[in-house]
């Protein structure tokens, strides 16, 4: 049985909560932060102005995430590796026109609304700088994942 098998029948087991010997067991390796996972968010790091969605330049990162998808192969366990727009991003606050800064560990975003009855209700998809981009930044993982 190939590993992925081996963990696709763990994962049933699991779910189907079909007694097993022991929980699902995943691993990241490096660092808690994902800035400082991904060499490319350095120089998002250095940003002392909000971050644009323009900033952000998803081929800079593919070579983190094969180095990263190595790191997961090379460790004993169940979970998968899933490759995502990096995560380190507050990407949907991005979307409904929060101001994205970077800091010294991580990225975050600034409060734009004081009352929840302000919210953007027609908020474009079609046009949104920030959704684009995470758009763009899927379509590269998917050509490389081929």
């Amino acid at each position: 049985m190939s590993n992925i098998e081996q963990k696709l029948e763990r994962h049933h087991r699991f779910w189907d909560m079909v007694s097993t010997d022991r929980p699902l067991i995943g691993f990241t390796i490096g660092d808690y932060f994902p800035s400082r996972r991904y060499q490319a968010a350095q120089k998002l790091m250095a940003f002392t102005r909000p971050l644009n969605p323009e900033d952000i330049e998803p081929e800079t990162f593919l070579e983190d995430y094969e180095r990263l998808f190595e790191f997961s192969q090379a460790v004993e366990q169940d979970c998968f590796y899933v490759a995502e727009p990096f995560t380190g991003l507050p990407w949907v606050e991005g979307v409904f026109g929060c101001p994205i800064r970077a800091g010294e560990d991580s990225f975050w975003a600034d409060k734009v609304l004081d009352d929840l009855a302000d919210f953007p209700a027609d908020i474009d998809l079609e046009t949104n700088p920030w959704y684009l981009k995470y758009m763009e930044f899927s379509q590269a993982l998917t050509e490389l994942a081929q």
